[in-house]
């Protein structure tokens, strides 16, 4: 899963846009925010080390995904505000997306699909099966019916694919009152649909329509960060409490989550963290490279692991499995499993994915 990084800097000038100061801003990269992608694939992979024999499935962990969801709806509509109104707006931005989701989505997808079967001497998925990835439907059949397929984890790529795909025209369309209206309709009747979806027996967990409060969450302060006077950066001591506060509400839910019912945690846990989220990032923007999240998020390995995140995320499933064929101790399968997902990550950026993103320069 990925999204660009960028940076705050100094507004280039202001416009009246209504009620609302319309901040240009110059975009550029802010290393923390590699490192924030970097914690959330790594919180992911955690999460599936479960298959090593460690009991590792804490829920926070899988909230991997709702972290991705944040950041790439923050850093997305950073960027579609900052373009909105030229010329070449639809054009750049679907094909900076392109150029860099869909060759390793796609090239993964030849490769499980088409030649993993014959080297390992199994048949081909069915086009019932495998039809849906091509597609970005996969999360569809994960949602209203029990079809599981591998690779399973690329129902968050569905979702955030649906959400390139609609929101750079609500971003064009509306205007600033009118957009931070559709986005807290977002946030709150994704929660809303995930009450009769569970009782009708679907799984919202997987559906757009209920995992898009999460990147609305992200827009809001994207929105927050151009239309407010003050933008973020003024407001860092309420992103401070604000994620204590919602840290501890957090930590609340986790104690008490086995006695939690099913419907009301479906509602309740994913409004809770990414709202949790929310502080989160709004801290880390706020503080900017010279805070102390700057400081621990912008440099060593966890930076490095949001620069290759898209490729941890895609790899390692399969790496793990290599690493549990292995035969060794389970302590020593996670720490091969983990080698290898960077492994493989590394060569991937460097070698397919890096040829693709130096063309997004046509896309400027």
């Amino acid at each position: 899963m990925d999204a660009p990084s960028t940076m705050l800097d100094p507004p280039l000038r202001s416009e009246s846009s209504g009620d609302f100061i319309d901040k240009r801003q110059s975009l550029g990269h802010l290393p923390a925010l590699d490192g924030v992608r970097g914690m959330a694939a790594l919180m992911v992979m955690f999460y599936h080390a479960a298959g090593f024999g460690f009991a590792l499935q804490w829920q926070l962990l899988n909230a991997g995904v709702d972290l991705f969801f944040v950041l790439s709806g923050f850093l997305i509509t950073r960027i579609l505000l900052s373009a909105k109104g030229q010329k070449r707006y639809f054009i750049n931005f679907y094909g900076r997306r392109t150029l860099r989701v869909f060759p390793l989505y796609y090239g993964f997808l030849v490769v499980f699909f088409l030649v993993r079967p014959w080297v390992v001497g199994n048949p081909i998925p069915s086009v019932d099966v495998q039809g849906w990835f091509w597609v970005y439907l996969q999360n569809i059949p994960f949602t209203f019916t029990s079809f599981r397929s591998e690779p399973g984890h690329f129902w968050s790529l569905a979702v955030e694919e649906h959400f390139y795909l609609f929101w750079p025209f609500l971003v064009s369309w509306l205007s600033p009152r009118r957009m931070l209206h559709a986005l807290l309709i977002m946030v709150v009747g994704a929660a809303l649909l995930r009450v009769p979806m569970k009782l009708q027996g679907w799984e919202p967990y997987y559906f757009t329509l209920t995992r898009v409060d999460a990147l609305s969450m992200g827009a809001v302060l994207a929105w927050l960060e151009r239309y407010r006077p003050r933008g973020i950066a003024g407001d860092c001591e309420l992103y401070r409490y604000g994620f204590a506060i919602t840290g501890f509400a957090v930590g609340v839910y986790l104690l008490f989550d086995a006695r939690i019912p099913t419907l009301l945690s479906s509602v309740i846990w994913p409004s809770l963290v990414g709202c949790f989220f929310l502080f989160f990032m709004g801290w880390t923007v706020a503080e900017g490279r010279h805070g102390i999240l700057g400081r621990v998020l912008g440099h060593g390995m966890l930076a490095y692991s949001g620069k290759v995140s898209y490729g941890l995320y895609v790899f390692h499933p399969l790496c793990f499995l290599v690493a549990r064929r292995s035969g060794l101790p389970p302590i020593a399968q996670l720490g091969v499993g983990m080698a290898l997902s960077f492994l493989v990550a590394a060569l991937s950026f460097r070698l397919f994915e890096s040829p693709f993103l130096k063309l997004k320069r046509h896309f400027a």
